[in-house]
C-alpha cells in the first residue's frame, strides 16, 4: 500500500510475514530480506507494532542500510516510505517521514 492511499485501520489488515528475517535489536521495526533491485546492500523494513496512527504493523516500507538508519527510540514516529532510501550516514529520527512521492499530480 502507498502512503498516499487510503489505510484501512491496523486492526483490520492482515500481513504476509516473510520467512526469513535479519537478526533485530529494537521493537520497532525490523529489516527483511527483500534487497533493492539495484543496490543489494539496501534492504526493506517492517513494522513490528504500530507507529504513531499513521503506520500499522505489519507494514512494509523503504529501504535502509543498517539499523542506524531508522531511529527505534520509543514515542519516536520517524519512518522510510514506499521506496525512499536511508544509508550511509543518513539517520531519520524525531518525527522525520521520508517518502519517495510521484511527480504526477
Amino acid at each position: 500500500m502507498r502512503h498516499s492511499e487510503k489505510k484501512m485501520p491496523c486492526a483490520k489488515k492482515q500481513h504476509k510475514k516473510e520467512k526469513e528475517m535479519r537478526t533485530i535489536s529494537n521493537q520497532k521495526y525490523e529489516i527483511t530480506d527483500i534487497a533493492h533491485e539495484e543496490y543489494p546492500f539496501l534492504h526493506r523494513i517492517r513494522a513490528l507494532r504500530d507507529i504513531c496512527g499513521e503506520i500499522c504493523a505489519g507494514d512494509i516500507g523503504g529501504f535502509v542500510e543498517s539499523e542506524s538508519n531508522l531511529s527505534a527510540e520509543p514515542g519516536d514516529c520517524a519512518w522510510i516510505f514506499d521506496d525512499a532510501i536511508a544509508a550511509g550516514d543518513f539517520p531519520a529520527f524525531h518525527w522525520a517521514i521520508t517518502a519517495l512521492r510521484s511527480s504526477a499530480a
